[in-house]
């Protein structure tokens, strides 16, 4: 009498092959859609100052990261990509403000050639950072926000994200060395005459851009 073993019909090797690696294509896709979901989702924040607290925390100067992120509203229910977002945003208009400051500051008939040639490198230096800022958010958009106008988000997968929080790290860290680069350009005689005028705002810029760089 035949067998169960000599009746049941006998799977190809081939099949075989192709049977394994279809359970392991979709178990590799089913752990790879819980990681970006995982990734991409908003932490549980009880109020905004709960979210900022959390943002804030291993920032440098954790006082004018709380005071950046303040007014942004629903901020307990935004992604990082967002705040980073705002944060820079923010950034770029003290910019702009500190951008004004400086240019004021060639009005005065007193400053020599070396003092103008130093505030002119760093009004070069100022618009390179907000290109940079700029370049940031666009890095943070979504490829929905792109096409829709949409808000900034997160990327689409894991890998993606990554790179752009990357690209956005390499961004933000030369920023902050422009910064250190313009008040170095006043390293002659009589040069922190003017440089102590303009330093503060300088930190200032330099220190929102890092407390960007540390919620990266």
């Amino acid at each position: 009498a035949a067998t169960d073993k000599d009746t049941m019909p006998l799977i190809p090797k081939r099949a075989e092959h192709l049977l394994v690696l279809l359970i392991v294509a979709f178990a590799a896709a089913a752990t790879s859609a819980a990681s970006d979901a995982a990734a991409s989702a908003v932490p549980f924040y009880p109020s905004a100052e709960a979210a900022a607290a959390a943002h804030c925390d291993g920032t440098l100067y954790p006082e004018l990261c709380l005071s950046t992120l303040a007014d942004i509203p629903d901020l307990h229910k935004k992604p990082l990509p967002d705040v980073i977002c705002a944060a820079v945003n923010r950034t770029e208009d003290v910019v702009t403000a500190t951008s004004i400051n400086c240019s004021s500051y060639l009005q005065d008939r007193s400053l020599s050639a070396r003092d103008r040639l130093a505030i002119n490198d760093c009004l070069e230096l100022l618009s390179t950072t907000r290109d940079a800022l700029r370049a940031t958010t666009a890095d943070l958009e979504s490829p929905a926000g792109r096409s829709s106008g949409g808000n900034c988000s997160a990327a689409p997968s894991l890998g993606a994200r990554r790179a752009t929080m990357d690209h956005v790290m390499t961004v933000l860290s030369a920023a902050i060395t422009n910064q250190y680069t313009c008040l170095d350009g006043f390293s002659y005689q009589n040069g922190g005459r003017v440089r102590h005028y303009i330093e503060p705002t300088f930190h200032h810029v330099s220190h929102m851009v890092s407390n960007s760089l540390a919620m990266a």
